[in-house]
């Protein structure tokens, strides 16, 4: 690998505030799972079939596994951000287009926290009502929107930067 220039970057607002909004849920799906707790039966609907019936039962602190499968991947990605210029890139990397680069894969990356953590607080509120009339309205389309979305923002940011730093073709 040749050297790449390591860059410290600074935040952007949309970054400060997508950071804010994930430990904002963070705290609000654990607090709302606390609260919900007592209230729940000791089995929960765990799995449904593509109607919505719950076809699967498990303890209620399976429900504890939601706010870790938030919690793990962004303090992950939180960890990994700090090191753009580790990073594989469809791209050869330059002084002059690190920066923006960079820049780009650090938002990208905070986009894709923003949404494992707003799906999986999700997904432990539709467990929660699911517990209450074993039912799961819409999960089948949920969850194919959800994986349209987190695939749609990699993509989108890969064909992004792929055009965006694309070296002409001599003529």
């Amino acid at each position: 690998m040749d050297q790449r220039p390591v860059i410290r970057l600074a935040r952007s607002p949309l970054e400060v505030l997508l950071e804010v909004l994930n430990i904002i849920i963070i705290v609000g799906m654990v607090v709302y799972f606390l609260i919900r707790w007592w209230d729940l039966p000791s089995d929960i609907p765990i799995h449904f079939d593509g109607s919505g019936e719950a076809d699967g039962w498990g303890n209620r602190a399976t429900l504890l596994l939601f706010p870790i499968m938030a919690i793990v991947p962004y303090s992950i990605i939180t960890a990994i951000s700090r090191f753009p210029h580790t990073f594989n890139y469809p791209i050869r990397i330059t002084e002059q287009n690190a920066p923006e680069l960079y820049r780009l894969t650090v938002q990208m990356l905070v986009w894709l926290k923003f949404e494992i953590v707003l799906l999986f607080a999700s997904i432990g509120v539709i467990m929660i009502r699911s517990a209450e009339n074993g039912r799961a309205e819409g999960v089948g389309i949920f969850t194919i929107i959800a994986a349209l979305v987190i695939l749609g923002t990699v993509f989108g940011y890969l064909i992004y930067i792929i055009r965006r730093f694309r070296t002409p073709r001599a003529s």
